[in-house]
């Protein structure tokens, strides 16, 4: 767009994205020192710059951009305002959330999405392809809906200490893999291992990601479409009453969005199959019980304790998982009951899992381990 709210609104998200950076070198510079119990050499104060310089890859933005555009074209279609529109960016820290904001009441908003955001849909609907259970069908394959089956194939039917004895003797697995991705993105860097997998498997993990990815950004423009971050009621300025109800408004939006989407087919890009993991809203459900999983970890290697604490301006992940159960956008939807079950699958396996790594979770707080920032 041409508007030159919008190239102004874009100059002040460069200069947001620079502050980030610079806390976030800041902060991590305090743990460091903390942890060394000295001053930060200057080696390693170019190491940080390179770190978090590298935290943001042209594939983040390309991503956020595809996603953008179909999320403009449902609001389009759907009749939701987004006035000017919007200007979007990734921020180069670790973290798997999204931000929006009010450029100054001229109808433009700037959403940012965090650096480890696309990486953690990936890798996660990685897993989740690799896990699922499959049978098949005249067109392709279908998902088997039976968490505790799918608990079975990951695990090999092992106790964690047979599964602990295999990733010590080098053995690693599909359950070694899972526990990887929540210290992760918990904040001990680990590598990564590419995934292979069929046709039909790759459009299944396509859809899986799109669906999460749609759900976090048509999050945050709802927070634009609905003017939270406008005025003397912006989200920052009100009690957690009025805040916790603007998170719900958002997902409820996101979630019609999403419908809207997957009933259309959108996988990453336009496709003659529906998307029933966004139209189900059952990407929102993988990503939000992984974020809760992936929290968890992080407050147990910090504080030795995974209770869920509320936030001055965000309901607990629970209480929006129970939101989506009861909203009224799959009322009298012919495919409501499938969609329910899907949900319900994604969000027990990820729950499952937690339960049955969480053990390690806290020997590692133990034995010291500690998140990084970065």
């Amino acid at each position: 767009m041409s508007d030159p709210y919008h190239d102004e609104a874009r100059e002040h998200f460069l200069r947001i994205k620079t502050r980030v950076t610079q806390e976030a070198m800041e902060k991590q510079k305090l743990i460091s020192e903390k942890l060394t119990n000295t001053q930060i050499s200057d080696l390693g104060q170019k190491v940080l710059e390179v770190t978090i310089a590298n935290q943001v890859n042209p594939g983040c933005e390309t991503v956020l951009a595809v996603i953008a555009r179909a999320v403009d074209a449902a609001c389009d279609g759907l009749g939701l305002n987004i006035q000017k529109g919007v200007v979007r960016g990734v921020l180069p820290i670790r973290g798997i959330g999204a931000v929006s904001s009010d450029f100054y009441g001229t109808g433009v908003a700037i959403v940012g999405i965090d650096a480890s955001l696309v990486p953690f849909t990936g890798m996660l609907t990685d897993l989740l392809a690799d896990s699922f259970e499959y049978r098949d069908t005249p067109d392709s394959l279908a998902v088997v809906l039976d968490a505790d089956a799918c608990l079975q194939k990951i695990t090999e039917g092992k106790t964690l200490m047979k599964t602990h004895q295999d990733a010590l003797a080098g053995r690693e697995t599909l359950i070694s893999f899972w526990e990887r991705f929540f210290l992760h993105f918990a904040g001990l860097s680990m590598s990564w291992p590419q995934a292979k997998f069929t046709d039909a498997q790759k459009e299944i993990k396509f859809q899986l990601t799109s669906a999460m990815e749609v759900f976090v950004v048509g999050h945050e423009y709802a927070h634009h479409i609905h003017g939270h971050n406008a005025g003397p009621g912006a989200a920052s300025s009100v009690p957690s009453e009025e805040a916790y109800r603007y998170e719900f408004e958002a997902d409820r939006t996101a979630w019609r969005i999403a419908k809207y989407l997957g009933a259309a087919g959108f996988a990453g890009r336009p496709t003659s199959i529906r998307n029933a993991w966004m139209e189900s809203s059952a990407g929102a459900v993988a990503y939000l019980s992984a974020a809760q999983a992936v929290q968890r970890v992080r407050s147990v290697l910090e504080s030795g304790s995974d209770e869920d604490r509320p936030s001055p301006t965000h309901p607990l992940i629970y209480d929006r998982l129970v939101a989506l159960e009861q909203w009224d956008g799959f009322s009298n939807d012919p495919l409501e009951a499938d969609f329910r079950a899907q949900r319900r699958f994604v969000g027990r396996l990820i729950a499952l899992l937690y339960r049955y790594l969480r053990p390690k979770f806290f020997a590692a707080h133990k034995a010291g381990f500690r998140p990084t920032h970065l």
